[in-house]
């Protein structure tokens, strides 16, 4: 077992320093500590000299611009210029074309002349591309004396004496188209007082040829025929087909009377009336027509005829066709009467019974009837 240790000794004198040793390696960072408060700031130094200038930096967004100041005092007037040279103004002209021209003096650019013309009062040398009128869908007007007098609407329709054209060509009022220059050689379409509107062709003369009127006479009074239905009419009136008229036939302005027939008076002359030879009353129709011949052999011969109009209310009468019988050299007259004919009036046919009292027989015996038939 070891002793206790005793006391130690005085310490001995220091020896020399001995040489540094080596750095030893960095201890790990401690934590920072808490920031002390910033002490006052200095007393600033001197400025140092200016350094070189840096580059311009780039310019900033106009700012908003500030009141104008009040307008400063006028200056003294400088002293004049030199005259510059001179422009003389002439009448202006206006050209064929239309176009205007302004003289000036040499050397100040005149003359000067308009590049757009006009349409003048005196008249225009044209070119094909030249025209009067609008380019815009707005009707084209003239005036006189202030009046609109012929109006052509932008759709082509063109009015005189109208602003309001109803049809491609609108005249409201009288109406002229003349041939050659000659004041009679005319078409007129007027109106009389009253509203009755016309329409006159002239022919070389005052006289009016042809007239049509809405209220009054109308007529046709050439030289030459008219036609209906044909183009080479032949008379004054010449009608290809069907005449219908529900008023009276008047030749030569006379009506005739109750019952009268027309009868003709020749070529170039007009019919008259004159009463007819049967009893309208009891007489519906008229008609002629020829029994076939015969051979009259013997004493009695019966001919029927068939007639859808007869009735035997009929009537008839007969003679002979061609020359009479001879007469008996012996009996003058015999044959005149020896030869009988009755005739017998039924619905639809007429028969005649002919009876030969001769002692001869007769070939190709013929007989014309006129009949007249009754209700």
């Amino acid at each position: 077992i070891n002793g206790t240790n005793g006391i130690d000794g005085v310490d001995g004198a220091d020896g020399a320093p001995g040489l540094p040793g080596a750095d030893g390696a960095d201890g790990v960072d401690g934590i920072n500590g808490t920031n002390g408060t910033n002490g006052t700031n200095g007393i600033d130094g001197v400025d140092g000299a200016d350094g070189a200038p840096g580059l311009p930096g780039a310019d900033g967004a106009d700012g908003i611009n500030g009141i104008n100041g009040t307008n400063g005092i006028d200056g003294v007037d400088g002293a004049d210029g030199a005259p510059g040279p001179g422009w003389t103004l002439a009448q202006p002209v206006f050209n064929s074309n239309g176009t205007i021209e302004v003289n000036g003096t040499s050397g100040s650019g005149g003359p000067v002349t308009s590049s757009a013309g006009a349409w003048l009062t005196s008249g225009n040398t044209a070119t094909s591309a030249n025209y009067i009128g609008t380019n815009n869908a707005i009707d084209f007007r003239t005036f006189t004396n202030g009046l609109e007098r012929m109006t052509v609407e932008s759709n082509g329709r063109v009015g005189i004496g109208t602003t309001t054209p109803d049809a491609d060509l609108h005249s409201e009022g009288t109406f002229r188209i003349t041939a050659g220059g000659d004041q009679f050689q005319k078409l007129n379409v007027a109106y009389e007082t009253g509203g009755f509107t016309f329409l006159d062709i002239h022919d070389g003369n005052s006289v009016v040829d042809f007239r049509l009127m809405t209220q009054g006479d109308s007529y046709l009074n050439g030289d030459g025929n008219v036609g209906i239905g044909t183009t080479t009419p032949s008379e004054q009136l010449d009608v290809v087909g069907n005449v219908e008229f529900s008023g009276s036939l008047e030749p030569a302005a006379d009506p005739g009377a109750v019952g009268e027939v027309l009868m003709s008076q020749g070529a170039g002359l007009p019919p008259t009336w004159v009463q007819q030879d049967m009893n309208p009353s009891q007489t519906t129709a008229t008609g002629k027509f020829f029994v076939s011949p015969i051979d009259l052999t013997g004493w009695d011969h019966t001919i029927v005829v068939a007639d859808p109009l007869a009735t035997p209310s009929g009537t008839c009468f007969w003679t002979w066709v061609g020359p009479m019988i001879p007469e008996d050299p012996i009996t003058p007259g015999l044959f005149y009467t020896d030869i009988h004919v009755n005739v017998s009036a039924e619905n639809g046919q007429w028969i005649f019974y002919i009876t030969n009292d001769t002692p001869y027989s007769f070939t190709g015996f013929q007989l014309s009837v006129v009949a007249f038939y009754g209700p």
